[in-house]
């Protein structure tokens, strides 16, 4: 089975809007509820890095998600480098983050990594209940018109494919 670690705030950064402390919980809530469909889709593991809550071992899961607040002193890239180098299987792995220094340590430690915005994308594509079949698939012009569809409840054979193929997995 895959097993995501994801840069928490690197991602959340880029679901749009200000992140302030004020909304700081609500968009690593709509984060977590998005990551949980879609390892409930694609069925793998997720384990979330956020920077830091001040406790050493300060780790919490929200559904299928773990959740990992790095102690004050220490970044999440720091934790994703030391998950990286204490996997026992490095092939499972795949890196979610906008950092080049964390994808080329990933691709360095042979573990494959893909950007905030890529993973974004495909997340986004997949749950969002707008999204053209096609554009679910990648192809937003396969059906060549503007129709709109509700997603299914679940992820389809066909869906689950693309997902496999876009992560490797």
């Amino acid at each position: 089975m895959k097993q995501f670690l994801v840069d928490g705030y690197n991602l959340a950064h880029k679901l749009g809007g200000k992140l302030t402390a004020q909304r700081l919980q609500e968009v690593r809530s709509d984060l977590e509820r998005r990551l949980q469909k879609y390892a409930i889709g694609a069925k793998c593991d997720i384990t979330v890095v956020y920077d830091g809550r001040g406790t050493i071992g300060a780790a919490d899961t929200n559904g299928v998600v773990k959740i990992i607040f790095t102690p004050a002193g220490e970044s999440a890239d720091a934790r994703i480098k030391r998950l990286i180098d204490d996997s026992p299987s490095k092939s499972r792995l795949k890196i979610v983050s906008s950092d080049l220094s964390i994808r080329q340590y990933a691709k360095l430690s042979g573990v494959e990594a893909v950007s905030s915005e890529e993973f974004l994308k495909a997340l986004t594509t997949v749950f969002d209940k707008r999204a053209q079949p096609a554009a679910r698939l990648g192809n937003p012009k396969r059906l060549g018109d503007d129709r709109v569809t509700d997603k299914p409840a679940t992820l389809s054979d066909a869906d689950l494919d693309e997902w496999k193929k876009l992560f490797n997995s």
